[in-house]
């Protein structure tokens, strides 16, 4: 899979806990890359940890 500057950004965005718009968040959590958490925040799922690590994007 190949990912965009702008999405891979986003994916390190939520990986390190930093706002990201409801355009993005609404984005990661569609393709299955983010989950929701506690108290309005979201958290990369699986998925999104292993594009990050594998670097695949």
């Amino acid at each position: 899979m190949s990912l965009t500057d702008v999405q891979i950004a986003v994916l390190r965005a939520i990986a390190a806990a930093k706002v990201i718009s409801p355009v993005e968040t609404h984005w990661a959590l569609g393709e299955g890359y983010a989950t929701d958490g506690d108290e309005g925040e979201i958290a990369l799922t699986p998925v999104g940890h292993n594009l990050l690590a594998d670097g695949s994007c």
